[in-house]
């Protein structure tokens, strides 16, 4: 049940950057936001929450999350016609999640250290 929340709170700030900078700040549409903010939950989540974080650290996590979401944006940006951002924005993006990540790491490690909570398995 602690991967739902994670993965939840995941989506959540994920989708908010998407939407904000992808979308408001961007060129392009806030359905497409969505949709590129659920990629990157699921794309972030399977290869940094569960082939990095457990078995390297949590700082080469955050590190795969920004590469993987700059990658993930610059593919879709080659291979869809009318994904027009920027690289500036990729960075701005990438970054942005990157941090969102490791705000979600503290979160959840404060919780799991006062006993609210714990860090999935």
């Amino acid at each position: 049940m602690e991967y739902i929340r994670v993965i939840f709170m995941k989506f959540l700030l994920i989708e908010l950057i998407s939407i904000v900078l992808v979308s408001v700040l961007g060129p392009l549409s806030i359905y497409t936001g969505i949709i590129v903010g659920i990629f990157l939950t699921a794309a972030n989540y399977i290869i940094g929450d569960l082939l990095v974080l457990p078995n390297i650290s949590a700082s080469a996590d955050i590190l795969t999350q920004a590469l993987v979401t700059g990658l993930s944006l610059w593919v879709m940006r080659v291979l869809i016609v009318g994904f027009e951002v920027s690289t500036i924005m990729i960075i701005i993006v990438s970054i942005s999640i990157a941090g969102s990540d490791w705000l979600l790491h503290r979160y959840i490690d404060n919780e799991e250290v006062e006993g609210r909570g714990d860090w999935p398995d």
